[in-house]
């Protein structure tokens, strides 16, 4: 029976961690690395703030160069119109100056 018990045991795969795993989790960081650790998590999430800053720069960048096409696009529309209202009223001299010299 103890036979048994014993091929059982060989055969089952090991679940219980290694006593190296257990003993790095039982041990406690030292003050000095613990300081490390929070200083390199604290330069990454500086690093993270600064390519969100850099992502946000890029952002305004379009949206800045998308307004000045806007504002070009509006000039040229605002020169559009000037230029038609000016062909309306020298169209609309000529005629009313041949009209009056038809009468």
């Amino acid at each position: 029976m103890h036979a048994d018990a014993a091929r059982i045991t060989l055969d089952e795969p090991d679940n219980q961690p290694s006593l190296e795993a257990s003993a790095e989790r039982k041990r406690k960081p030292t003050r000095a690395s613990s300081e490390g650790n929070y200083m390199q998590q604290l330069l990454e999430v500086e690093e993270q703030k600064l390519e969100i800053a850099k992502e946000k720069l890029e952002i305004k960048k379009r949206r800045l160069a998308i307004d000045e096409q806007r504002l070009a696009l509006d000039q040229q529309k605002f020169q559009l119109e000037l230029q038609r209202h000016q062909v309306y009223w020298a169209k609309y001299c000529v005629t009313f100056s041949v009209t009056d010299q038809n009468q």
